[in-house]
């Protein structure tokens, strides 16, 4: 199965479009109105996706190959346009330095827990930081956003690297592109942390009625719930603190939360199982960032506990965390 899906979605998350293979070929035409990084993803019938072809959306006719999966071998691909001839030599560099690279590693590189794989993965993310550094292209401005999606980011880029990159070449030449305010709602959810702000958003409910988190949360004690009908973790979490909400929605406390889904029918069939009694929003096919404001592409869940100005008192926290800290201040 190929899907082509823009820069950061998945198969799960975010707007996808199967394409049709008939013989062994495929044809799929579409437009956009800025340049914009999409990819076309070879998916294994176990779901697997075993291979990704990248390009820019642009005035283009892209010829991609996929090998067969037995072969191990990434797509090849050909284009014509500048910004695509571009990526495809940045991204034949930076592979060939991936490779160089991990030579100076054992076996052990290809376990992601092992302390050779992530000295691996910050030299691979450095590479394409400088990258970015040195080329000041559209190219350059998806490496870096690129960086901001690797929930594996060394530190030392984390802590004001990339900021001060894009701040100092891309915010100004770039200020509308859509890869631009990727990075700035990044930028914002570093603040998202135990004393910091939570992050202010619009999403509809299961009947298309639109909400805004800071107008349904003001002046209370709020639980914002970030959750999805296909991840059982985020859905166990978020079935605990309904004893916790009953206890407390009298006396100044709320739930908000907001679940991103492919349809607003399964968010509608999990609302139903899981009778939860305060307001649900759904951010469809990442329509409205919730997840790129808060800093989650590639995740489901994420719940911050915030005071009555907006003040994060915790994150994650478990029910039993939550009530102890509402006994303390309500």
């Amino acid at each position: 199965m190929l899907l082509i899906m823009p820069d950061g979605a998945t198969d799960r998350t975010g707007r996808s479009d199967t394409i049709p293979v008939v013989g062994g070929r495929f044809f799929y035409e579409f437009s956009v109105g800025e340049p914009a990084v999409y990819s076309i993803r070879q998916y294994a019938s176990n779901g697997v996706c075993n291979a990704a072809a990248c390009f820019f959306a642009v005035d283009d006719t892209i010829r991609v190959t996929f090998h067969r999966m037995a072969d191990e071998r990434q797509p090849t691909v050909s284009c014509a346009s500048p910004l695509n001839l571009e990526l495809q030599r940045a991204d034949s560099t930076l592979e060939a330095a991936r490779r160089e690279t991990r030579k100076r590693y054992s076996d052990s590189v290809g376990y992601y827990g092992s302390s050779e794989y992530r000295q691996f993965s910050r030299d691979c993310q450095n590479m394409a930081y400088r990258y970015a550094e040195s080329h000041p292209t559209l190219v350059g401005l998806h490496f870096l956003k690129s960086l901001t999606m690797d929930h594996r980011l060394d530190t030392a880029l984390a802590n004001g690297r990339i900021e001060a990159l894009f701040a100092e070449k891309y915010a100004t030449r770039y200020p509308r592109h859509e890869m631009s305010k990727s990075i700035r709602h990044w930028i914002a959810s570093r603040n998202l942390r135990v004393g910091g702000r939570y992050v202010d958003f619009y999403a509809p409910d299961k009947d298309g009625v639109w909400h805004t988190l800071s107008e349904e949360i003001e002046g209370k004690y709020a639980l914002i719930d970030l959750w999805a009908s296909w991840c059982g973790p985020c859905v166990e979490a978020s079935r605990s603190m309904i004893p916790v909400y009953e206890k407390y929605k009298d006396r100044g406390f709320t739930i908000v939360g907001v679940a991103r889904e492919k349809s607003v029918g399964s968010f509608v069939r999990e609302l139903g199982r899981g009778k939860y009694p305060w307001l649900n929003l759904v951010d469809v096919n990442d329509e409205c960032a919730v997840w790129e404001r808060y800093g989650k592409i590639y995740v489901a869940g994420g719940t911050y506990l915030v005071d009555r100005d907006g003040i994060i008192l915790a994150v994650d926290p478990t029910a039993e965390e939550v009530e102890a800290i509402l006994r303390e201040v309500l």
